[in-house]
């Protein structure tokens, strides 16, 4: 009995339809370095990670133009933790285990980075943090950050508050997660080392909005400064503080650098200092490049966060370039880093994997993000 036609129709389409997907697959993998990237995408912090993921897209898509990697593209394989460390672990195994990436950056939470340094570790898997948490450092030997440990922001900003601004009494209002927990003990120390005095500690949870009750007992203590590291609950802390009257010099940390907060704080963000590794006025002329062809391709400026991917993915290629995708070889690279040219001075990694970047204390003028 002869096939039919149909029979022999779909015979020949499954034998054409898999040696495409043969000759696909073997194209993809000869043709490209895969290296992994876990961000927050949706939720509370989605707005970082994105930030972060538009850079590096900027940054990888500059690279394949010009050749990529000895011939090969570059492409990212990004996984959404939603700075939630249980997803960021999850989602490392993925990366790992399946994807057999070389490198992963991210994520931007510390909680999240704390959590996918054992899977790095124990699978031999470069990770670049941008995180601040200082437990990161000792987190092992294939784990790296490009953001500077939470200290080195706060060393440069507490000498300023105690010598030069004279102030002699602060009080502390911090979020309750590794960043705020972290910033805040090292602000108290340094600060109090120094001869200040703290007059009031409390903290809040993530994604609070209403601080009338908390701000009520801080006025009681008539602090000189309030120390606020947190996220975009600063904007509210600032506007509700001017309504119950509080005068005092407010100091935030690093993600106050947000345009979220100054829209919800208006005119009660002015004058506000925090430490950050990002003003415009430094930049070389790499640097202008980048924000022009950032703002060229999503018609609005770079903010800090989307400067620290885009050097990692430029840090990255250059490792690539030596080792291609042997991680281990990237990691001894990356430990000899000394005055790669970032965007705004040179970046170095220490014998942790700690990144060396220039700091800049800042302040919020005529509503725009300013060097102080």
């Amino acid at each position: 009995m002869k096939p039919s036609k149909s029979i022999i129709l779909i015979l020949v389409l499954s034998l054409l339809t898999s040696t495409i997907v043969f000759i696909g697959c073997g194209k993809k993998e000869e043709d490209v370095i895969k290296i992994g990237a876990v961000l927050p995408l949706t939720g509370k912090s989605a707005q970082y990670g994105n930030w972060i993921k538009q850079a590096m897209d900027l940054g990888v898509e500059e690279i394949n133009n010009k050749g990529g990697i000895n011939g090969k593209n570059i492409i990212i394989i990004y996984e959404d933790d939603q700075a939630n460390p249980k997803i960021a672990s999850s989602v490392m195994e993925k990366l790992v285990n399946i994807e057999k990436v070389p490198v992963v950056i991210g994520s931007w939470a510390s909680a999240s980075v704390l959590a996918q340094a054992p899977i790095a570790e124990r699978n031999k898997v470069v990770l670049i943090g941008i995180a601040l948490s200082p437990k990161i450092k000792d987190a092992g030997d294939y784990v790296f950050r490009i953001q500077p440990d939470a200290k080195f922001y706060i060393e440069p900003l507490i000498p300023l508050v105690f010598d030069s601004l004279k102030i002699k009494k602060a009080a502390i209002l911090y979020v309750n997660n590794e960043f705020g927990v972290d910033q805040a003990t090292f602000f108290r120390e340094k600060y109090t080392n120094l001869g200040g005095k703290i007059v009031f500690e409390d903290n809040f949870m993530q994604g609070s909005s209403d601080f009338r009750n908390i701000l009520s007992k801080i006025k009681q203590y008539s602090p000189e400064a309030i120390f606020i590291p947190c996220y975009t609950e600063i904007g509210f802390i600032l506007k509700q503080s001017k309504e119950i009257g509080i005068k005092a010099q407010f100091i935030a940390s690093v993600p106050f650098e947000n345009p979220q907060n100054l829209e919800i704080a208006g005119s009660t963000a002015e004058g506000v200092i925090y430490p950050y590794h990002y003003v415009y006025d430094a930049l070389v002329s790499e640097g202008e490049k980048f924000v022009e062809n950032y703002k060229k391709k999503y018609s609005v400026e770079p903010e800090g966060f989307a400067i620290l991917g885009y050097e990692t993915v430029k840090i990255i290629a250059e490792k690539l370039n030596t080792c291609g995708a042997d991680p281990n070889c990237i990691k001894n690279e990356l430990y000899k880093t000394k005055d790669f040219p970032g965007l705004t001075g040179p970046i170095s990694f220490d014998s942790y994997g700690e990144v060396n970047m220039p700091i800049f204390i800042k302040t919020v003028r005529n509503g725009k993000f300013v060097k102080y």
